[in-house]
């Protein structure tokens, strides 16, 4: 069995429904789709972001919709927490100076700590991860 964690990108794709997605999971079997504590941070400063810049009483309302219609899909996955494992190998990818961001850093890391496979259509970025597996859903099979 395989334990999959979708990283920011991909939840949000699967939030909106994305069709390559959603096939892709329906064929998973036994395995496990999962999110880190990083996603659900990311996801849910997005929308904190979006309701500070909320310029009226229309878009604070849509703004709070769409985040309490986030926070649901969010828990339908699994929780990858943040591991004293997993800040190691965070550091330990940080001192490899691979020039990616911190958020995509941490997300390998949780990754590789739990022996996972992140699924990603950021190629560019996690391709420098040495030893992180990754998949892009959204390509036909």
């Amino acid at each position: 069995m395989t334990t999959f964690v979708f990283d920011t990108d991909t939840f949000s794709l699967y939030r909106r429904g994305n069709p390559d997605l959603l096939r892709r999971l329906k064929v998973l079997g036994g395995d496990t789709v999962c999110v880190s504590v990083f996603t659900v941070e990311e996801a849910l400063s997005g929308w904190y972001g979006l309701l500070r810049r909320a310029k009226n009483d229309t878009e604070l309302l849509t703004v709070y919709r769409r985040l309490e219609e986030t926070i649901p899909v969010l828990a339908r996955f699994p929780l990858l927490t943040l591991s004293a494992s997993a800040l190691d190998e965070y550091n330990r990818l940080r001192a490899l100076k691979l020039n990616i961001g911190p958020m995509d850093l941490r997300i390998a890391g949780i990754v590789l700590a739990n022996d996972a496979t992140l699924v990603t259509r950021n190629r560019r970025d996690f391709s420098r991860v040495p030893g992180l597996q990754f998949e892009d859903w959204t390509e036909i099979v």
